[in-house]
């Protein structure tokens, strides 16, 4: 009998420690989660984090290639106008098909740097796009139309590089 009572004991001991052990691993487990889903908040605010600030340098980065682009084709406009008079100042064919070459090369680097010409002839005059030289009395266009264009004008992007010049019919 002796026996039975201190395998009783035992077993109620042990039943006890079991107990103990499992509201213990509970609550461990319990922590366990919560630290799990702080850590994973937390990764969560350091992701939005980089990527907020990935996203503003990269921004930051196009708008500084942008503006260097545009700077460096201000300074190159005035180069291609000198060319194109010089081109219509050859007597010799042969050279003049040359230099158009070369324009024709200036033209498809412009074009993939995403510049547009305004050449407005015929259109109604835009104070955002063009810059009035003259004006000039005409029956062949409307009154507020550019008649002549003095000077091309160029957009990057949708950026104004340079307004074209032009002469504005007036009656």
């Amino acid at each position: 009998m002796t026996n039975n009572f201190l395998s009783t004991k035992f077993l109620e001991r042990k039943v006890l420690d079991l107990i103990r052990n499992y509201k213990g691993e509970k609550r461990f487990n319990n922590t366990l989660k919560a630290k799990s889903k702080e850590l994973f908040e937390l990764k969560q605010a350091l992701t939005d984090d980089f990527n907020g600030y990935k996203q503003k340098t990269e921004r930051a980065l196009k708008e500084e290639k942008f503006n260097r682009t545009f700077e460096i084709l201000k300074g190159f406009i005035p180069v291609l106008d000198n060319l194109e008079l010089g081109i219509g100042s050859i007597v010799d064919k042969g050279y003049a098909e040359g230099f158009n070459l070369v324009m024709g090369q200036f033209a498809t680097i412009l074009k993939n740097l995403n510049v547009t010409v305004i050449n407005p002839l015929g259109k109604p005059f835009d104070p955002n796009l063009h810059e009035v030289i003259s004006f000039d009395r005409g029956d062949s266009v409307s009154e507020g139309s550019v008649c002549k264009v003095l000077r091309k004008g160029f957009l990057l992007d949708k950026k104004l590089l340079r307004p074209a010049s032009v002469v504005v019919i007036k009656n």
